[in-house]
């Protein structure tokens, strides 16, 4: 009798304990430097309380973290955050005209190549079919139009 008293104000004080840190305010500022910060207590004059939804516990990540399907948006008027936009947004072109130049050069190379041959479980070459040669060349052709857009 006494085991299971035990037991149940133990697990009581667990929920009541696990519950406290749900509860609670959240403040975001931005200091002189420009840098953003998020905390549960003001942090200086231009400090805003943002409303925070709780996650449900089907959406949370392995680690019990919040998963995301997309970056989130940076908030309006954050100029170090439309300045990353636009860093991301760059660098994300420049990949992506590699990547087409990659995928045209593999296409053209793939296009002069007679006999087309793959190595077998041997490390001996096997000529690819008509067929076979005619699914690569398409496959190059995908590449491009994926990363060059024609």
């Amino acid at each position: 009798m006494m085991k299971n008293k035990l037991v149940f104000f133990s697990v009581l004080i667990c929920l009541t304990f696990s519950t406290l840190g749900h509860a609670g305010k959240v403040y975001r500022w931005v200091d002189g430097k420009g840098k953003v910060h998020f905390s549960d207590q003001p942090g200086g004059l231009n400090s805003q309380a943002i409303d925070v939804e709780p996650v449900p516990r089907s959406q949370l990540a392995p680690g019990g973290h919040a998963a995301s399907a997309r970056p989130q948006a940076p908030l309006a008027g954050d100029e170090k955050a439309d300045a990353a936009v636009k860093e991301e947004a760059k660098k994300t072109a420049k990949l992506r005209s590699k990547n087409c130049e990659i995928a045209r050069d593999n296409l053209q190379r793939n296009e002069n190549i007679s006999r087309m041959y793959r190595l077998d479980e041997n490390g001996e070459r096997a000529f690819l079919t008509a067929a076979e040669r005619e699914a690569v060349l398409e496959k190059s052709r995908r590449h491009v139009k994926e990363w060059c857009g024609s």
